[in-house]
């Protein structure tokens, strides 16, 4: 059974009247097709409220600049945390289970600037996790939730359900750009940094796939396409699959888009698992460096 203010027939429409543009989720995904383009009005939250009372609660990024620390080291975690709150106090902290995962919720100064960066979604470290950065109406973060795989959602302090958009801390474009800084030069690189560069590393293009590579590869396609229809084991698959892609140096950009398509999950963007997908990429390859040149030190360079 839902606890009090955890569901959305709970918490949907306050957050509505708080500004937020809600969205009913299964487990962390969207019920609603279409979900980054629709109006989200009354109306429409209303329905949601009688059609998906029970469901748990995510939040459209229309307004909100939001990070989330997948951090399973909790120390890595809190060193993260004061580090961002040194320079940005004030935002509101989602924990989940009882890690190092956090996500820390601020109000975009002006929604109608560019905020996201291509291939800059989500920020990957050798060996302390990832930070994903959400910051534009194409995603959604999940604010309420119960029974979620890794733990449930839990506000430190008060939560999107108590605080107006308009009382949120703001978060200026050139702020949100001082967070990328700042993750990088805490060890978190973008999907817009990958492959390892040494003197004993010449990446191949999908074209040159040998035989095994490519049934190795197709096959694992299939088996993350078959998860998805049960819900389950899809970002171990994606790590295996992310693994497998590395092993043999393919990084070609068109060729990671279209499997992307093939492997993202119903409710999310192309976009989303391609950064995903990316992300794993680089962190298989960066040890596969370290392994061979002694450091992973200077050896990024950027495909965009």
């Amino acid at each position: 059974m839902k606890q009090k203010g955890t569901c959305f027939r709970e918490v949907g429409l306050k957050l509505f009247e708080n500004g937020y543009p809600v969205l009913p989720l299964n487990g962390k995904a969207p019920m609603i097709s279409n979900w980054a383009q629709i109006d989200i009005d009354l109306d429409r939250v209303r329905r949601w409220h009688s059609q998906f009372g029970g469901s748990n609660v995510g939040v459209r990024c229309d307004f909100l600049a939001a990070l989330d620390l997948d951090v399973p080291d909790p120390q890595e975690a809190a060193r993260l945390r004061e580090q961002i709150f040194a320079r940005f106090p004030g935002g509101l902290i989602r924990a989940r289970g009882e890690g190092g995962k956090h996500a820390i919720f601020y109000r975009k100064s002006h929604p109608k600037a560019e905020y996201r960066l291509v291939g800059g979604k989500k920020y990957a470290h050798l060996e302390n996790g990832t930070v994903e950065l959400f910051d534009h109406a194409g995603l959604q973060i999940g604010a309420f939730s119960e029974n979620l795989v890794g733990g449930d959602y839990r506000w430190k302090g008060p939560s999107l359900a108590d605080v107006p958009i308009s009382q949120l801390n703001a978060m200026t474009p050139a702020d949100w750009g001082e967070i990328r800084l700042l993750l990088e030069d805490m060890g978190y690189h973008s999907s817009r940094m990958v492959a390892p560069q040494c003197s004993n590393f010449s990446p191949k293009k999908f074209e040159d796939f040998n035989a095994h590579g490519l049934f190795s590869v197709e096959s694992q396609i299939d088996h993350i396409r078959a998860l998805q229809a049960h819900q389950t084991g899809w970002d171990n698959a994606v790590t295996a699959l992310a693994g497998a892609l590395a092993r043999d140096r393919h990084i070609d950009k068109l060729r990671l888009m279209q499997i992307a398509e093939l492997i993202t999950w119903p409710g999310y963007h192309v976009q989303e698992t391609y950064a995903d997908l990316l992300s794993k990429i680089i962190r298989f390859m960066v040890k596969d460096a370290m392994k061979s040149c002694g450091s992973a030190d200077g050896f990024y360079h950027d495909i965009d």
